[in-house]
């Protein structure tokens, strides 16, 4: 077993916007699990790695049960890519995990169209690589006007004033951080935009939220650029528009535990803050910190003997 201390490092590269974005996103356990499948991959200078739920448990201390619910988290966050291991006999093997990365010679996020299978002569078995999830940058709009998933019928559909609405509103969005931003595809824009309202049923006001939250983070701004990636990331981003709304509340709720305690000084000493909740050990009480602001505000005098 390695030794405890920390001595004059050795270096595992870990991607900047894990700690800067993702860090904040992802629970202490997935956080703790990202850093596991990198330290084995980016550490080891592996594309993939193959490690066991019992290894898993060990390096990360969290329960082997648990694992593959935080692992499907990650992979759908489009943070890990999972290898489904086949062997020879047809049978399930045990997978294999790699992080999911830009392409850095192009440097726009990989658009993959199905890999072929990977042979592993070492182990005897097939490996079935899945696609990360489609993301088109504008600069591969331009290069190739793709028509995948539209219909002959949707291209004579007239598109609706809703679709105009929101085209006008995206890209406007992209001018206000980006004021040379070219002039797009507008059939093609609207065309998909007229997609994301009919087939994916998300209506004019639920997009414009969405484009508005884009715009204001530091990840996305720079990956959504046309309304094609919009609608091949819109379950992932309203994911992370409910955590981000999660964590913005537990601050507030965090607040205004604070200022309870300095009104009730002596009071307060009995209450303590923690990550997650808040709690009066004397009481054996305790409230979770992401509850609505009202309803916690009026339940936290309990804590206060109130």
């Amino acid at each position: 077993m390695a030794s405890k201390n920390i001595n004059k490092p050795n270096f595992t590269q870990i991607p900047n916007i894990i700690f800067e974005y993702w860090m904040a996103v992802l629970t202490h356990a997935e956080f703790k699990l990202l850093l596991c499948i990198c330290r084995k991959t980016f550490g080891w200078h592996r594309e993939y790695t193959h490690i066991s739920l019992k290894k898993l448990e060990e390096m990360t201390g969290i329960s082997r049960g648990k694992i593959p619910e935080m692992m499907k988290t990650l992979i759908d966050h489009g943070l890990v890519i999972k290898l489904e291991r086949i062997s020879e006999d047809g049978d399930s093997a045990s997978n294999e995990y790699s992080i999911n990365v830009l392409d850095e010679e192009v440097g726009d996020q990989v658009v993959t169209s199905g890999d072929p299978p990977i042979t592993s002569g070492d182990h005897g078995s097939h490996l079935r690589r899945p696609p990360p999830p489609e993301a088109h940058t504008y600069k591969e709009l331009k290069k190739e006007d793709k028509e995948k998933e539209i219909t002959s019928e949707v291209k004579k559909s007239v598109i609706s004033a809703e679709a105009e609405e929101i085209y006008d509103f995206f890209l406007s969005s992209l001018k206000e951080r980006k004021p040379d931003f070219k002039e797009p595809n507008k059939k093609r824009w609207l065309i998909d935009i007229d997609l994301i309202i009919r087939i994916d049923k998300r209506s004019p006001e639920n997009l414009k939220t969405i484009i508005k939250w884009i715009g204001s983070n530091n990840f996305w701004k720079g990956v959504i650029l046309c309304p094609s990636s919009l609608r091949g990331n819109l379950d992932r981003l309203e994911t992370q528009i409910e955590a981000s709304k999660e964590i913005d509340i537990i601050e507030e709720n965090k607040t205004f535990v604070r200022d309870m305690k300095k009104q009730y000084p002596s009071r307060g000493k009995k209450v303590v803050l923690k990550d997650t909740y808040v709690i009066n050990e004397d009481l054996g009480k305790d409230l979770m910190l992401n509850m609505d602001p009202s309803i916690f505000a009026e339940k936290l005098k309990s804590l206060f003997g109130g």
